[in-house]
């Protein structure tokens, strides 16, 4: 397995020195650096050659940002990998704490998986496409060589197939919720983790170090501790999830959405081969097209209001009695800015999940703007079918 490294001059550390130094923990457990390059802090067309050198000749590429580039090495990286950049929320937070001045050291690719740096305000990050790993780090030694004893050697360790273990979980709910439960979990076990959260969508790596055949019994604890919130082992999002189970047990899906107004069904559609399993999608914004193309009780919506436990439950029901799905998916709620004349809290919506024998439904109350309420609420939807499709075992109609 071949690793490459990219550094940049004029930082704290001597970079000739850093790599060396560097060089020497990764032999040290059985790694090895098979190439390295120092640019000048303002060479972009020098990064840009060796990303793509390095893209197609080695397995791992470890850039160090000494945060004195003149250029946006974030913004070229996500750029070279054709993945926006986003504020990764966790990632921010402990920019916060650390007292952090660039506002850049907190975002990252889309694509990308957070390496949580307590130590200082610069956040890491890796991407993985096929067998190449992408990792970006500070340059600052103390706080490289803390990230690479905790995230970095093991997880290159388990990729070369030299002992540890590498979990990878999805999870969708509270990021910090989560986080608290790997807290107690590694204080318990002894692992390392670092967890990335878009939307209530959370990705979460746990690091073991030891040989496999030990840690069966520290795996199985994580997974009875996450059970409510894992949806997926791997690098699967909840739109892909979804579309393969739907696939799988040979299920077709209609959605009906209010306020997310269609965006639970372009989620499902970006899969391709999604017409083998989606039926329909319906925006029924208003009060009129729920009653007309639901079938939603008007003395219902009047009573209980359109945001409400009854109104989901009717919209999920009637894609249910149209026939021609197995899964029904609807969404109801107040994204905001402001409440409508039922004066219900902004960020309280209601989500249901039918079959031909009941529908369940589910509050919510969710915080932030418009649209972070908005895509909270879509991820909560398609986590929602994905539970209930699992619950149910092999459907047998």
């Amino acid at each position: 397995m071949k690793t490459a490294v990219v550094a940049f001059s004029g930082g704290a550390e001597p970079s000739g020195k850093l790599i060396d130094e560097f060089s020497e923990k990764l032999t040290a457990k059985g790694l090895s650096l098979s190439a390295a390059e120092i640019l000048s802090p303002s060479d972009d067309l020098g990064f840009k050659h060796c990303f793509e050198e390095f893209r197609d000749t080695v397995d791992n590429l470890i850039v160090l940002d000494g945060e004195n580039c003149e250029f946006d090495l974030r913004q070229k990286i996500a750029d070279f990998l054709d993945s926006p950049l986003f504020e990764n929320e966790t990632a921010r937070e402990l920019w916060e704490k650390q007292g952090g001045v660039d506002p850049l050291n907190y975002t990252m690719p889309l694509t990308a998986t957070l390496i949580p740096n307590r130590n200082g305000a610069y956040q890491g990050f890796m991407t993985e496409d096929e067998q190449f790993t992408l990792a970006v780090l500070p340059s600052e030694k103390t706080q490289l060589f803390e990230l690479a004893d905790s995230v970095l050697i093991p997880y290159f360790s388990e990729k070369a197939n030299i002992g540890g273990k590498v979990l990878r979980l999805r999870c969708f709910g509270n990021g910090k919720e989560i986080d608290g439960i790997l807290k107690e979990l590694k204080e318990k076990h002894g692992f390392t983790y670092y967890l990335s959260e878009e939307n209530g969508d959370v990705s979460v790596t746990l690091v073991f170090s030891e040989d496999k055949n030990l840690i069966r019994g520290k795996i199985r604890d994580v997974f009875d501790k996450l059970s409510d919130y894992i949806y997926a082992e791997g690098d699967v999002n909840l739109s892909e999830t979804l579309f393969t189970l739907l696939k799988l047990n040979g299920l077709k899906i209609s959605v009906a959405e209010s306020f997310t107004s269609g965006r639970v069904a372009a989620k499902i559609v970006e899969n391709p081969g999604a017409s083998s399993v989606f039926n329909e999608g319906i925006v029924c914004y208003s009060n009129k097209s729920k009653a007309e193309r639901l079938g939603v009780n008007s003395d219902d919506i009047i009573k209980n209001g359109a945001v409400s436990s009854v109104v989901a439950y009717q919209m999920a029901a009637g894609l249910i009695s149209g026939g021609n799905c197995d899964v029904a998916l609807a969404t109801t709620g107040l994204s905001g800015p402001e409440s409508d004349e039922s004066h219900k809290p902004v960020g309280l919506c209601y989500i249901a999940v039918g079959f031909a024998d009941g529908v369940h439904t589910y509050k919510m109350n969710l915080k932030g703007g418009r649209e972070k309420v908005t895509a909270t609420a879509v991820n909560a939807a398609l986590f929602f079918a994905v539970k209930n499709i699992k619950k149910r075992g092999n459907y047998n109609g």
